[in-house]
């Protein structure tokens, strides 16, 4: 089925406090970044002001980036070349 909706962009105005199995705390993700070579997603949280790493068949979950972070709006990463995250 085919939608004639036109893709919504994301309000950062607009995140909402959601709470993730395995997290001890409430989180407002406000980007994202896929590694589609090493399997993981990056999640930028402004709540927390932290970069989480989850694999993507959700088997694990760490903090890649936890301190002397803050306000993280974007993310980006390169696995073709390996580079770290860059926020």
């Amino acid at each position: 089925m085919t939608s004639n909706n036109p893709p919504q962009a994301l309000d950062s105005a607009k995140t909402t406090e959601i709470s993730v199995p395995g997290l001890i705390t409430t989180w407002s993700p406000v980007a994202i970044a896929v590694d589609w070579i090493g399997d993981k997603l990056y999640v930028a949280d402004s709540l927390g002001q932290k970069i989480d790493i989850f694999e993507l068949d959700g088997d694990r979950h760490a903090i890649v980036l936890g301190h002397n972070l803050t306000n993280p709006s974007d993310i980006a990463l390169d696995p073709t070349v390996g580079l770290v995250p860059q926020f």
